[in-house]
């Protein structure tokens, strides 16, 4: 048995983390979670009229990496040096992503300033898939 068929209702949350700040790990978590999504709703029982797949919540996070100067002669050169274009100065944000998945819409979720939501997939049906239901449903009731 695999953890959703344990635990329906309890969201999974996957995360990066962010160790460098030019290699990020969020595209490759991206494409996780699009395929967990994909393969789930390939799992769901046509019959119980079970076709909506998982909720997302995805929440981007910073992580400060060395010092900034605020003030003084280190920020002046840093900005007269991105105003150049010849030198940029080094990136001290390391990004990283947080991203749950659940059956059921998550109470209080929504109204959190950052965190963006994106709503289940449905599962289409073709006709031929529509007319094989109906006929397995026809043979049963005999």
């Amino acid at each position: 048995m695999t953890r959703s068929q344990n635990n329906p209702d309890k969201p999974l949350t996957l995360q990066t983390v962010a160790a460098d700040v030019t290699q990020s790990t969020i595209p490759r978590l991206i494409s996780v979670v699009e395929i967990l999504k994909r393969e789930y709703l390939k799992t769901l029982d046509v019959s119980s009229g079970q076709l909506t797949g998982l909720h997302q919540y995805n929440e981007l996070q910073w992580e400060q990496r060395g010092e900034i100067p605020t003030e003084g002669k280190d920020r002046a050169a840093n900005i007269v040096k991105a105003l150049e274009g010849k030198n940029h100065p080094k990136l001290s944000l390391a990004p990283s992503m947080k991203v749950t998945l659940c059956t059921k819409a998550l109470a209080g979720m929504h109204e959190k300033k950052d965190v963006t939501y994106q709503t289940p997939q449905i599962r289409r049906l073709s006709k031929t898939a529509k007319a094989r239901m109906k006929k397995r449903e026809r043979e049963k009731n005999k």
